[in-house]
């Protein structure tokens, strides 16, 4: 969904009013469907800001804008951060200290005086106001996204080195060694080799392994010391000369497509140790995501109140440039995406002078660089699924 603020002149003698103004858009502008998605709000508050001469309200304009657009761009992304880490999040906006679901805090917003005082206070006064909430909000948040994703990271590197020894077999061959420690032989120039077998490959493997190194494999020390615990694969150690053992495991590989491994004590023994720090770990990234999720959430709605305090600001300083310090009145309109063009096109039609016609419509139509209307529209696209 689309929301769209408008603001008009007092010129059209029959609008008298904000009441005036929905009241005139429900009969010749809006369907039915999108007259129960129209609300009024007034800007006459706004009038408590210092007022600015017309270069500084042309600049801050400009940088009213600049900022509009990199909130946006902020809340999309970190929209998309959000339901990553959790897709049955609900993101909701919090108002004066309640939550409410997004297009509820757009109708029900008025300014907060309390987060964003404005009396005796300048129009650049607030748009600093904004950026220092925005740059501590994503400050903190990067902060905390670089903790959660250094651990998972690590965590996921502890868990390929735990799971590379469960994918080898049905079930850790750490364990079946430990039952088989007297069979392992290492000396100054024999170490054992631990072979990964499938089962159909068992004869043809214990007829072949002693030719694979020129005479460097022990003969006879093929011995299979699992306990048929794997209907698919099974487990020899096999005794070869150290000089050979990376030959030995590549020719293993190359002919018989079978995985080897040099027995390592430590390897053996770190299981427990690798098993209690990865528990260990995998309860501290799931709090760190917890803490994520909630920060992020946090700082998504301080954010999007920071924008929609901005959209107030930016209408009242195009509206104060466009018609002056007159009369003006205004509303929002949530419209489906697609639909809002229809609606601007007809508001054009209806607020253009017949002497006028042609001046107004979309950049594209005027082939222009911007857009320009009898009217002021600034759009609300964030999220997409308001």
């Amino acid at each position: 969904m689309v929301v769209l603020y408008f603001s008009i002149s007092n010129s059209n003698k029959s609008i008298k009013s904000n009441k005036d103004f929905i009241t005139y858009l429900k009969k010749n502008i809006l369907t039915k469907d999108d007259q129960k998605k129209i609300s009024d709000f007034d800007l006459k508050t706004m009038k408590d800001l210092l007022t600015d001469n017309l270069d500084n309200l042309l600049k801050i304009n400009d940088e009213l804008i600049t900022t509009d657009k990199e909130f946006e761009a902020y809340l999309k992304f970190l929209e998309k951060e959000i339901l990553n880490l959790d897709p049955k999040c609900d993101i909701q906006v919090n108002v004066k200290g309640s939550n409410y679901k997004i297009e509820d805090a757009i109708s029900i917003f008025g300014w907060d005086d309390g987060r964003y005082p404005k009396k005796q206070k300048s129009i650049s006064d607030i748009l600093n106001k904004f950026n220092e909430k925005f740059t501590q909000t994503k400050q903190n948040l990067n902060s905390k996204k670089l903790e959660y994703t250094n651990e998972d990271k690590n965590l996921n590197q502890k868990k390929k080195g735990y799971n590379d020894a469960l994918s080898l077999m049905k079930y850790d061959y750490r364990e079946i060694v430990k039952l088989n420690l007297d069979k392992m032989i290492e000396t100054d120039y024999l170490c054992t080799m631990l072979c990964f077998i499938p089962v159909n490959q068992e004869k043809h493997f214990k007829e072949t392994y002693f030719k694979l190194c020129d005479g460097m494999v022990l003969p006879g020390s093929a011995q299979r010391i699992d306990q048929k615990q794997d209907d698919k694969v099974c487990l020899y150690r096999v005794v070869v000369m150290k000089h050979v053992k990376d030959t030995f495991k590549q020719q293993l590989q190359n002919n018989l497509r079978c995985q080897c491994r040099e027995y390592n004590i430590n390897e053996i023994n770190l299981k427990p140790k690798e098993e209690e720090e990865i528990n260990n770990l995998s309860k501290k990234v799931k709090e760190l995501k917890t803490t994520l999720i909630r920060n992020s959430l946090a700082g998504y709605s301080e954010v999007y109140y920071a924008l929609l305090h901005l959209k107030y600001l930016r209408l009242y300083v195009e509206s104060n440039l466009k018609y002056g310090n007159g009369d003006y009145f205004t509303c929002i309109v949530f419209c489906n995406v697609g639909k809002e063009q229809k609606i601007v096109s007809t508001m054009i039609k209806k607020f253009t002078d017949s002497n006028e016609e042609g001046w107004y419509g979309t950049k594209e139509e005027l082939k222009e660089s911007e857009d320009f209307y009898p009217f002021i529209l600034i759009k609300l696209g964030v999220p997409s699924n308001i």
